[in-house]
């Protein structure tokens, strides 16, 4: 089977593509990664995704205070684990196959059969569509100076940000963060 090496993803609506001198309408491709062919090539990918995985977490929750650990990070689990069968690792959409059922016998229930577990992450879709509403309508209305921004889909986003239907657009965040980085550092486009 021929598996594409490239694949294109839609731009953003919020970002007005032709207003990008030399862009133009065209949405690069972005590789597509794809396992290693050995066993060497795969930890050795691992490795690097792992130390950069690392450096960010550390960062940044030294930065927010925060206390993280990671506690499987011996080198000889780690090879064992990247040795195992997949279905030793994801069974029936159950992930940590092997972790979970070696420690079945100490964990409740609950706890054993979680999948609803997620990364740290920020709650901004929560904060625009609540508690900051005001602040993002504020902040996105600022937005219209900036030349790459679709001025009507950011209308549009601005409009239905408290609709609990309409699915938060994290561009909207990002955005937001550019413009406040602009305003700090006295940047212009």
């Amino acid at each position: 089977m021929n598996m594409p090496s490239l694949v294109k993803y839609p731009a953003n609506p919020l970002l007005d593509m032709a207003s990008f001198d030399g862009v133009g309408t065209e949405v690069p491709s972005i590789p597509i990664r794809r396992e290693a062919v050995s066993v060497e090539a795969l930890h050795k990918n691992r490795m690097q995704i792992l130390r950069y995985i690392l450096h960010n977490v550390d960062r940044n929750s030294m930065s927010q205070s925060r206390e993280t650990r990671v506690p499987f990070l011996d080198y000889r689990l780690v090879e064992f684990c990247l040795s195992l069968p997949v279905q030793y690792k994801i069974s029936d959409g159950i992930t940590k196959r092997v972790l979970r059922d070696a420690v079945a016998d100490v964990l409740p229930p609950l706890v054993k059969n979680r999948t609803d577990k997620q990364g740290y992450s920020s709650p901004v879709a929560r904060w625009a569509k609540k508690e900051m509403a005001p602040f993002f309508k504020e902040a996105a209305e600022n937005l219209k100076a900036m030349p790459f921004v679709n001025k009507k889909a950011l209308e549009e986003a601005v409009k239905t940000i408290e609709n609990p239907k309409v699915p938060f657009n994290p561009a909207l965040w990002r955005l937001i963060t550019v413009a406040r980085w602009q305003d700090i550092f006295k940047v212009r486009i």
